[in-house]
């Protein structure tokens, strides 16, 4: 690589950096320590919430800025320099740009849509941590975090397609997006993880203005698509049974695909490419 040209890796976490069962990331230390190492900067960009990022964070390692809740919103730590029209505000230790609407607000919508529509959903909103517990395999601990949410509501839904395209139709129709994740469908405003990690770029081509950063983005679900379109380098992980998310046409032929599910599969590819990228030995 030239002198000013650097990586910036954008990651989604359960069933990517994080194991689809076991929520560890310890297959992935090998390649978390080169970044580390090598001082390159990876980005959390996830349907989690502040809450629930903020934990891993020491834990990983990694940089402390984090897209959360499917790219409703960016944190940054105290001190990084945002562009004068990306309006932020403090929140605890972060500089915080909203994307999304207010979670109060994406209730109220829920709502509505319930009511117009005449289809119920189950969202996290009403669900207890245990009824989370059982859903996703997470401590109780975790579960509680979830449900500390800032700008969007997972839901499940056991009735038929119909009900939940008709409920979805409405939601759209109120300015919403529904958003398929790994676990859960969530309604969020109209954003997405590639909106948010294209903002998250700009600004640190800001702040660095001669690097060329080069672009990488990890997932393994819908809604990393839109992550995957804006990145130089997409990167799609393979699911415990084995699949990949289906892909759009655009993206397939530039897609790479990990060798393994998870971390497991997360870590190869990210040796690979700093083998490639960074003369990493080994």
């Amino acid at each position: 690589m030239t002198e000013d040209t650097h990586l910036l890796i954008f990651t989604d976490l359960d069933g990517t950096l994080l194991d689809w069962y076991s929520y560890s990331e310890s297959a992935a230390w090998p390649a978390l320590n080169a970044l580390r190492r090598l001082n390159i900067p990876l980005v959390i960009a996830t349907s989690k919430t502040k809450a629930e990022v903020e934990p891993l964070l020491p834990l990983l390692g990694i940089s402390e800025v984090f897209i959360t809740e499917n790219g409703s919103g960016i944190f940054l730590p105290k001190g990084f320099v945002i562009p004068e029209e990306m309006h932020s505000y403090l929140l605890d230790d972060y500089q915080v740009i909203q994307i999304g609407p207010s979670y109060s607000e994406i209730l109220a919508k829920v709502s509505q849509a319930e009511r117009i529509s005449g289809v119920q959903v189950q969202g996290f909103s009403t669900m207890s941590p245990e009824e989370i517990v059982s859903l996703t395999g997470m401590d109780i601990e975790y579960a509680k975090r979830s449900k500390k949410r800032d700008f969007s509501e997972p839901f499940v839904f056991d009735s038929s397609q119909e009900d939940l395209k008709r409920f979805i139709k409405v939601i759209n129709k109120l300015g919403l997006s529904c958003l398929e994740g790994g676990r859960f469908h969530h309604i969020v405003g109209d954003v997405d993880k590639g909106k948010a990690a294209r903002i998250t770029s700009k600004i640190y081509k800001d702040i660095f203005p001669g690097v060329n950063w080069k672009t990488i983005a990890l997932g393994d679900s819908p809604n990393d698509i839109p992550l995957f379109r804006v990145v130089d380098i997409p990167i799609v992980l393979r699911r415990p049974d084995n699949s990949y998310v289906k892909l759009p046409e655009s993206l397939r032929g530039r897609v790479i695909k990990a060798p393994d599910v998870g971390p497991k599969g997360w870590n190869a590819v990210i040796l690979d490419i700093l083998r490639k990228e960074e003369g990493l030995n080994g």
